[in-house]
């Protein structure tokens, strides 16, 4: 098994803004490749969701509904319960447009987020080397790793004004306290605002 380049380092956390989210998806939309195919599904589903890189591995096809604008997440982390997510409309778009691509002849137990060859799982260091591929191309010059993804989702939740039992559920944490000290570190703005108006 691999081991991640970054193991054993500490980084803070960082969201994406939405026009690097927005230049990321259409670059990866006008890449002709499988590959981009897969990575712009992979995205919408951590972005839009809040799903861990795991749980969207995890996910077969009959875990996911577009018609009803639903998805199972069977296996989360820790042996959670499972526990069920809405897709919204750039969500269904985009694993639509991936199910026309993805190997035809699947069952519904296989994987979704697959393959090409052998339809079996798409390893993490892979997908976490397509993202910063197509971060570059889009123009991202900062480090893009797929748990960014969660805590942009996190963030822009917070933003919209949704409250943090609703994130809490929605991130799939077992407490209320984990999200808030989950929270605290994406959104210290009560510190961020007290630096910025120091006297000079």
């Amino acid at each position: 098994m691999r081991t991640p380049a970054n193991k054993g380092k500490r980084y803070p956390p960082e969201v994406l803004t939405r026009p690097e989210i927005d230049a990321l998806l259409a670059k990866m939309a006008g890449l002709p490749t499988y590959k981009s195919s897969v990575c712009e599904a992979f995205v919408a589903l951590m972005w839009r969701c809040g799903m861990r890189v795991g749980e969207v591995r995890a996910l077969r096809c009959c875990d996911v509904d577009l018609s009803e604008g639903v998805a199972r997440i069977m296996c989360p982390k820790g042996g959670k319960q499972p526990r069920v997510v809405g897709l919204d409309s750039i969500v269904r778009d985009t694993v639509g447009r991936f199910l026309e691509v993805r190997p035809s002849g699947r069952d519904p137990s296989s994987v979704l987020i697959c393959t090409r060859v052998s339809r079996g799982h798409v390893h993490p260091s892979d997908l976490r080397n397509w993202l910063r591929l197509h971060a570059k191309q889009a123009g991202i010059t900062r480090r893009v790793h797929p748990h960014m993804l969660r805590h942009t989702f996190a963030y822009e939740c917070a933003l919209e004004g949704r409250p943090m039992i609703w994130i809490s559920k929605a991130l799939g944490h077992g407490s209320l306290t984990m999200t808030e000290r989950y929270m605290s570190h994406l959104l210290p703005t009560d510190v961020v605002d007290d630096m910025k108006g120091r006297a000079a």
